[in-house]
């Protein structure tokens, strides 16, 4: 295995947890900050700060800061775009 596979592993474990799934879903509406995403999924704020570096460190995240806030944006579109459609393909044949 080369160092892209090793990439596309890192990318596949974080998109296999479903709080991080969820979180996704979340930020490709729109950006949130921990708060915010934190409030929609009923978890503490550690867990989900531990859950978006998770998806930061398989760059399927990015975050910016705007004053006292943090917020969290989607990275790597192309790659959630096709597990949305690789999502309605596994709805479809069950």
């Amino acid at each position: 295995m080369d160092e892209k596979d090793y990439r596309l592993i890192k990318v596949l474990k974080a998109l296999a947890n479903g709080i991080r799934f969820q979180i996704l879903m979340f930020l490709l509406e729109k950006p949130m900050t921990v708060q915010e995403l934190r409030r929609k999924l009923r978890r503490s704020e550690s867990s989900v700060s531990h859950h978006l570096k998770t998806l930061r460190d398989a760059d399927l995240a990015r975050f910016e800061t705007e004053g006292p806030y943090v917020r969290y944006f989607t990275k790597r579109r192309e790659i959630i775009e096709h597990v949305m459609e690789l999502r309605e393909v596994v709805r479809r044949q069950m």
